[in-house]
């Protein structure tokens, strides 16, 4: 089942320093590859000061994710999503 990719209606980089709950500070493009294929309703990536919006919520997340899809996972196997620069 397709489903449409909602339009991203917010300004972003991918290298942009996100809060993600658990983990910690990463960039965005860490933080969406280490997202599951649906995100919890309650997930959120919260920004830095003055960002609008001043998080990203589930629908928005999900949206990135799908527009990045094939970025978050080049050269990686399938089922296997690119661990964060800051793993050890």
């Amino acid at each position: 089942m397709s489903r449409g990719v909602p339009p991203i209606g917010f300004d972003y980089e991918l290298s942009e320093i996100v809060q993600m709950q658990g983990v910690g500070l990463l960039s965005l493009k860490s933080a969406l590859s280490r997202m599951p294929d649906r995100v919890a309703a309650t997930g959120m990536l919260f920004r830095e000061v003055g960002k609008d919006p001043s998080f990203f919520d589930a629908a928005q997340i999900e949206a990135l994710v799908a527009k990045h899809r094939e970025e978050l996972t080049a050269g990686n196997s399938d089922g296997h999503r690119e661990a964060d620069e800051m793993d050890v």
